[in-house]
C-alpha cells in the first residue's frame, strides 16, 4: 500500500459540519468507499484506530 499524503487531515475535533461522510474502518472496504466518495467531491472523515488498508 502506498503511503498517503496527510494534506487536509485532522488530528483533533474539527466540528460537526466539516464532513459530508464519516467512514468507520479503514480496511479495504472502508478505504475504497472513502476514495470513491472523495472522488465524487464529498468531504470525508476516515476513522481508523490502527493502520489504514487493513491487515
Amino acid at each position: 500500500m502506498p503511503e498517503l499524503p496527510l494534506d487536509g487531515c485532522y488530528e483533533s475535533n474539527p466540528g460537526p459540519n466539516s464532513f459530508d461522510l464519516a467512514v468507520i474502518g479503514g480496511g479495504t472496504g472502508g478505504f475504497a468507499a472513502a476514495l470513491k466518495a472523495a472522488g465524487m467531491g464529498a468531504r470525508i472523515a476516515l476513522i481508523e484506530r490502527e493502520v489504514i488498508g487493513g491487515t
